[in-house]
């Protein structure tokens, strides 16, 4: 999501719901490369973020959970719809955010040697709380 966000700072683009057909082309959308100008939340739709933070969190917990990879997909799909059809995006600024979810999810879980290790160490920190919840029921 943060790498959306930098992205989103340099690429000038028009909201859907801002956007009118019949009075100008779907090119027309994009305002130019800025750097790092907040031209507004109107004008900051490539790529969805909320897309690369919901496929890259997939991406993660499929690593950890591979059993739920499918049920992880499909709601990172739905967070995608979402997007389109609250007409906060188009179709290609949810791709991009999804490519760039993807990307960066692999990209530090390789980087970091996580792709190995995370599977072992989330379950156990969810584990934790549970333990000490029926420790303290045990206790009392």
């Amino acid at each position: 999501g943060m790498l959306a966000n930098v992205i989103k700072l340099m690429v000038n683009r028009q909201r859907p719901r801002a956007f009118h057909a019949a009075s100008t082309e779907v090119l027309d959308t994009f305002g130019g490369l800025q750097w790092f100008v907040n031209a507004g939340h109107g004008n900051q739709s490539f790529p969805s973020a909320h897309s690369a933070t919901a496929v890259g969190f997939a991406v993660a917990l499929s690593v950890c959970f591979p059993r739920g990879k499918y049920l992880f997909a499909v709601l990172a799909a739905l967070t995608c719809v979402s997007r389109m059809w609250c007409e906060a995006h188009y179709a290609s600024d949810v791709l991009a955010g999804t490519a760039v979810g993807f990307v960066a999810a692999r990209f530090v879980l390789r980087q970091q040697g996580l792709s190995a290790e995370l599977p072992q160490i989330l379950p156990r920190a969810l584990a934790e709380p549970r333990e000490r919840i029926q420790d303290r029921q045990q206790a009392a």
